[in-house]
């Protein structure tokens, strides 16, 4: 897959947000991800699909803390896409926000049919640990 890229970018194609999510979604290549997925964000920073991507680059980078006001300003755009609160959701869970966490990830699990397997056993997951954590502080 990754040469097929290769290809698009030697005819001139832009690939760099497509390119960015293949890698994030395969955990491959995640340092030319983030770096790709910025170009993006830094040519179209008010763009929902380059604030995404950028922050769940930024998240996979282990930059978490970074990418909170990037997605956050992607929700603002009150989007469907599940893909999007599940992201919210993974980087709100890592930087310790609880509240926000679960409800990106019980939006993200509502609009299901935008995620892959892998996603929904991930948020599953997640949602199940903070829903642990929460129950645990009480």
């Amino acid at each position: 897959a990754l040469d097929a890229f290769a290809l698009h970018e030697k005819d001139g194609w832009n690939i760099d947000r497509e390119f960015a999510v293949f890698c994030m979604n395969h955990d491959i290549n995640i340092p030319e991800a983030k770096q790709r997925a910025e170009k993006q964000y830094k040519v179209r920073p008010d763009n929902i699909d380059a604030l995404d991507t950028y922050s769940w680059a930024l998240y996979k980078a282990g930059n978490t803390n970074d990418a909170v006001p990037l997605i956050e300003k992607a929700l603002a755009v009150k989007s469907l896409n599940a893909s999007f609160h599940y992201h919210a959701g993974m980087i709100y869970a890592k930087v310790g926000n609880k509240e926000k966490a679960i409800s990106e990830l019980k939006t993200a699990l509502t609009e299901n049919p935008y995620l892959t397997p892998l996603t929904v056993a991930s948020a599953t997951a997640e949602l199940s640990s903070l829903d642990n954590k929460t129950a645990d502080a009480r």
